[in-house]
């Protein structure tokens, strides 16, 4: 991967960043969400990027499989987010369901411990005590990331990338092939510096498509001349230069 992609996006964040409009989006939850995915999506991408190029472990990129399936479904979020901007209210709502649902599940399960630590108790007494058969209600694109990949018209997100990924994000002994292999009656680790199978490329694509499109999604959020520029320096060090990006 292209070692000056990291340097061209910390630039495109550091301008970005400085928008007036991305400063002074209203106070509140909404705010919040496009604030937290925003970071989230660039902290990832650094790591990402950092990892690939790392020296410490032989041919990462199966390893980072895990953290490209995170970065595809903040983008998802990250674009539902800023496309319902005429829906602030009704997308605050929704997000913050989604967390009480996560804060009475968990309390739920930590309920079912035999022996609870007095933090764990207070945990249940706050979010599940009394609210037993209360769940919250939640909306489906929490439940569904390809719902919520047809609803940001990214359906290609979830059938070709997304769902593909399952199987290294969750065990799946279908992927020993690309942990060992076996030649010639020896049997050789990856890590040893050899490998039957190489998906560098395939997935430096996969990673290039992901921050493009989303970093273009910020783009047309803020409309700046500025930024625009910073993203097609940022394209021409990715292995898409070439290819149409549609977003």
């Amino acid at each position: 991967m292209n070692p000056e992609l990291k340097e061209k996006l910390e630039e495109f964040c550091r301008c970005f960043e400085k928008e007036e409009k991305f400063l002074n989006i209203e106070q509140g939850n909404y705010k919040k969400l496009i604030y937290h995915l925003y970071e989230k999506f660039k902290r990832t991408s650094l790591l990402y990027i950092d990892a690939f190029n790392s020296i410490t472990l032989k041919f990462p990129e199966i390893e980072l499989i895990p953290l490209l399936r995170v970065l595809i479904e903040t983008n998802l979020h990250l674009t539902y987010v800023l496309k319902g901007i005429d829906n602030k209210n009704e997308i605050e709502k929704m997000y913050e369901q989604n967390e009480k649902h996560g804060f009475w599940l968990t309390a739920k399960l930590l309920n079912e411990k035999k022996e609870k630590t007095p933090e764990e108790q207070k945990f249940i007494d706050r979010f599940y005590k009394g609210k037993e058969d209360r769940e919250p209600k939640r909306n489906i694109i929490f439940k569904s990331i390809k719902v919520l990949a047809q609803k940001t018209n990214k359906e290609i997100f979830y059938y070709n990338y997304y769902l593909a990924f399952n199987n290294f994000v969750h065990y799946n002994s279908s992927t020993y092939v690309n942990y060992t292999y076996q030649e010639d009656n020896n049997h050789y680790f990856y890590s040893s510096g050899k490998r039957s199978l190489d998906h560098s490329e395939e997935l430096q694509k996969v990673f290039d498509m992901v921050i493009l499109n989303t970093f273009a999604e910020l783009n047309v959020f803020l409309g700046s001349d500025e930024i625009a520029d910073k993203y097609n320096a940022m394209y021409y060090l990715t292995s898409l230069k070439d290819v149409e990006i549609k977003h």
